[in-house]
């Protein structure tokens, strides 16, 4: 299993509006999982984090999204919230239970 984590600086006083716009444009996720990290003390920064089986799997997805008629719309809604993307990073996980 893979997890896709995005870092964004999100701007001053916008977390909320970006947390209720990724909220609001929720899809059908599969077996993706999606987790939303934000600081409860210090920097305006938001996690979000998708899991997949596999990286081919995660692009697939991403692919089949990114061509649905609403994307380009909330893709140009979260530019408008955040400063900039801080970073990106694909992990492999081991998960215990």
């Amino acid at each position: 299993m893979i997890a896709s984590r995005t870092t964004w600086l999100v701007k001053p006083d916008c977390m909320e509006k970006l947390l209720d716009l990724l909220k609001a444009s929720q899809v059908e996720l599969g077996k993706h999982v999606v987790r939303i990290y934000t600081p409860k003390y210090g920097p305006n920064l938001l996690v979000f984090e998708m899991t997949s089986e596999s990286i081919q799997e995660h692009e697939k997805w991403w692919a089949a999204y990114s061509a649905t008629p609403g994307a380009a719309a909330v893709f140009q809604k979260v530019s408008e919230l955040v400063e900039r993307r801080v970073g990106e990073e694909i992990w492999e996980v081991t998960e215990f239970r």
